[in-house]
């Protein structure tokens, strides 16, 4: 039984390291977009090109990212 057991709690910590560590992963690409295309906001603006639609797109797209 006690084998057994610290099998399952062995098995439970590593599901939950590899859950913490693929969210981490995701948060991170996350932020890399963002900052992604908040460079090309930058850039159009820079070029006198309109940035309003791209910034309703990206707060659109920033509600749906952390509303999940």
């Amino acid at each position: 039984m006690g084998i057994r057991r610290k099998q399952a709690e062995d098995d439970f910590l590593k599901d939950q390291q590899d859950a913490y560590k693929t969210k981490l992963m995701l948060q991170n690409e996350q932020d890399d977009f963002l900052n992604y295309a908040e460079g090309w906001i930058k850039d159009y603006y820079q070029d006198g090109k309109d940035i309003t639609p791209l910034i309703l797109d990206l707060k659109c797209y920033k509600k749906k990212l952390y509303k999940n």
